[in-house]
């Protein structure tokens, strides 16, 4: 048998990009979104009409291992999740991510997702030696507005079934948002975390509680339990401006 060698005059980039994704329209669930991540950490890209949406997952992440007693259904327990991420591009005004006027290219040669609407584009990528998400906004409105990045925890803050728990923080370090989840049950224990940052504009971080989001959310409670939607939800509020915004993650 032969050995496949690449030939000298093969274009590798056109090779490549035959299996590209192009997406002219919306798409009606997330699992359709474009695929991006490292082997480690990776999301799907979708869309709503005014914003890019992800959940963060890692490969090693897992709520409980092989000896656990309290997911007796198989189906019930629960992997991979870190975070939800929304990056939303529209305060007030009109939508920028419509079923006619989106173009949504997945370049496996570049290993980049691009999604460009009304006014607004984006690139994304995931860093190949680091667990970062890297995502640049472009906004070309005559009247740019602020960008809220939403980080969100994936289920209430305070989870406990049977044996077994799963706790979710916000919190803000640097200016940066961080969600940090937990898990136990007897002696295993995961966690992970997730931590937004923006380059090239001043951003705010921004919290619907007590204190703003300046403690970690629940610890100054007699009772950590949270019931308050928009608790499980912390905002960074970008600067709006003409040019480019960087998301990292």
């Amino acid at each position: 048998m032969k050995k496949a060698v690449e030939s000298p005059s093969m274009n590798m980039r056109e090779h490549v990009s035959r299996a590209d994704l192009h997406y002219r329209h919306t798409v009606e669930r997330s699992e359709g979104g474009l695929p991006l991540g490292n082997g480690r950490m990776g999301s799907l890209i979708w869309t709503s009409p005014s914003a890019l949406k992800f959940q963060i997952n890692r490969a090693d992440v897992y709520a409980n291992d092989s000896r656990t007693n309290s997911f007796n259904k198989r189906h019930s327990d629960y992997a991979y999740g870190c975070g939800f991420v929304d990056i939303d591009l529209v305060d007030y005004g009109e939508d920028v991510f419509s079923d006619k006027g989106i173009r949504q290219h997945l370049s496996l040669y570049d290993a980049t997702a691009s999604i460009a609407g009304i006014g607004v584009a984006a690139e994304a990528f995931a860093a190949s030696g680091h667990d970062v998400f890297g995502v640049r906004i472009h906004d070309r409105r005559p009247a740019p507005q602020v960008i809220n990045i939403k980080l969100k925890m994936l289920r209430p803050a305070e989870v406990v079934t049977k044996n077994h728990s799963a706790v979710s923080r916000l919190m803000i370090r640097d200016g940066m948002m961080v969600l940090h989840q937990q898990f136990r049950e007897g002696d295993y224990f995961c966690a992970s975390a997730v931590v937004i940052a923006v380059t090239g504009r001043d951003a705010q971080v921004r919290m619907n509680d007590e204190y703003g989001g300046r403690k970690p959310v629940g610890a100054y409670r007699e009772s950590l339990v949270i019931g308050q939607p928009n608790e499980m939800e912390m905002r960074l509020c970008v600067q709006p401006g003409n040019g480019a915004a960087w998301v990292k993650s």
